[in-house]
């Protein structure tokens, strides 16, 4: 039996596929957008490299002393103190993934309210209670998350910025 053989006798084309751009940070951004949470650490999206923050891990080699933390909000207790003036509890996780307590007083929630989760940059007091550290927080400072074009070019979006806004956009 005899091989067939083709009609056209054309040279088979070479073809170059181009090189495809791609950044971690898509993926998070990615999974943000569709389960609402993150497969990676979230603190991978975070705008600040929190390199002055001391992780929850470390409190008490600091108790007594001000400190500055970068942490995820996770809830929040709001309670009114004696004079009726609003004051809350905090929790946090660190970018180990470490718990981090708060107490949120009324001079620091009048000067520093929270603006919803996502994450924050904190400083104060590292207090102590029967062996449990807390942060009596006197600065806060929400922080925004990197977006796709910035994050590529090692820019990210500023801080007063809502963090949701950047999970929806598409660059």
């Amino acid at each position: 039996m005899e091989a067939v053989k083709p009609l056209f006798n054309e040279p088979v084309p070479d073809f170059h596929l181009p090189q495809l751009a791609y950044h971690p940070l898509d993926d998070a951004l990615d999974e943000m957008e569709l389960l609402g949470f993150t497969l990676c650490n979230p603190f991978d999206l975070v705008d600040d490299d929190g390199a002055d923050c001391i992780p929850a891990v470390q409190m008490a080699q600091y108790a007594g002393k001000t400190v500055n933390m970068l942490g995820y909000l996770i809830t929040w207790k709001p309670v009114q103190t004696i004079r009726r003036e609003l004051m809350f509890f905090g929790t946090f996780i660190d970018a180990a993934g470490d718990w981090l307590d708060t107490v949120h007083f009324a001079d620091s929630v009048k000067a520093f309210p929270l603006q919803g989760k996502g994450f924050y940059r904190m400083q104060g007091i590292v207090l102590e209670e029967f062996g449990v550290f807390n942060l009596d927080v006197r600065r806060l400072q929400k922080r925004g998350i990197k977006n796709r074009a910035a994050a590529r070019a090692g820019q990210v979006y500023a801080a007063q910025k809502n963090w949701q806004q950047g999970l929806i956009k598409r660059e």
